[in-house]
């Protein structure tokens, strides 16, 4: 399974990797023996999901700061390429069978299949362990496709929220796009929005997810008091959720940060509304 070391201090919690395997031990004398003087170790599985959104989760690691897609996406534009021997027939019949050998060898980029996303049932609490310790131990969920009330399919790099820690205590939001482009009116009703709680109890690390009260106002609010249709986006973020956000000239939408992990630079352009292109552009 694993192989992990640690020393046996004062400490109460400690955590550690063994192979592919989070784990956490607790270290506390055992009650009424010896005077405490015996320490009992337990050993369990760090982190835990509870999933109480009454609907079918995906979860998966996700480094936002890497710039590429998701493990779910990258599986996917994987089954889709042509396999190895497909490539080679190709290039035997155009006469450039070694070369593109060596490029298909050199190139394919496999993703294993315990990197695409892990299902999380309604009502299931289940254990998560990170699948690279190469990558930011930041976690992404969304909707199983398909589910609520719009039935939205999302494709394999859409519908998931923003990458967000699991390693500390707390309580904070996000959102799961379901389809509907954030220059339109009824974005933000439209988005799934979930409650996020992270709880440190002994060892193990329970992380639970709820809906959000519908009654919650979006963080931020663009008021364009310009003469000019408005287009905003945070910057280094390209997939669906991120999409430009264009406000008409006085007229006021709301805003969300599509990656948290990353830099809160929001991208502003500024043009005519008869114009196709951006005509001005900044960030702030």
């Amino acid at each position: 399974v694993g192989l992990g070391q640690l020393e046996l201090g004062a400490s109460a919690a400690r955590s550690l990797r063994a192979g592919r395997y989070d784990l956490a031990l607790h270290l506390a004398p055992l009650q009424g023996a010896d005077h405490g003087r015996i320490k009992v170790v337990t050993f369990v599985q760090r982190f835990w999901l509870s999933n109480r959104v009454g609907l079918a989760l995906e979860c998966e690691q996700h480094d936002p700061k890497s710039g590429g897609l998701g493990s779910t996406a990258k599986a996917a534009a994987a089954a889709q390429e042509p396999s190895d021997a497909d490539a080679a027939a190709r290039a035997k019949a155009s006469g450039r069978e070694r070369s593109t050998s060596r490029i298909i060898r050199r190139t394919r980029e496999v993703v294993p299949r315990d990197r695409t996303a892990a299902p999380l049932a309604a009502g299931e609490r289940a254990p998560w362990h990170w699948p690279s310790t190469k990558e930011e131990s930041l976690l992404r969920v969304r909707p199983a496709p398909g589910q609520g009330e719009r039935g939205f399919v999302p494709g394999p790099d859409e519908g998931w929220s923003s990458a967000f820690p699991i390693d500390a205590p707390g309580s904070f939001l996000v959102f799961c796009w379901q389809g509907v482009p954030p220059e339109e009116e009824g974005w933000w009703p439209s988005l799934l929005r979930l409650l996020v709680s992270v709880e440190l109890v002994d060892a193990r690390i329970e992380v639970t997810f709820e809906l959000a009260p519908p009654s919650v106002p979006p963080p931020i609010r663009v008021d364009n008091q310009t003469s000019f249709v408005a287009t905003f986006w945070q910057r280094g973020v390209e997939r669906a959720a991120a999409s430009p956000h264009r406000v008409a000239a006085s007229r006021a939408a709301p805003f969300a940060w599509a990656e948290s992990a990353l830099d809160h630079t929001l991208c502003v352009s500024l043009h005519r509304s008869s114009e196709a292109g951006r005509a001005h552009g900044a960030a702030v």
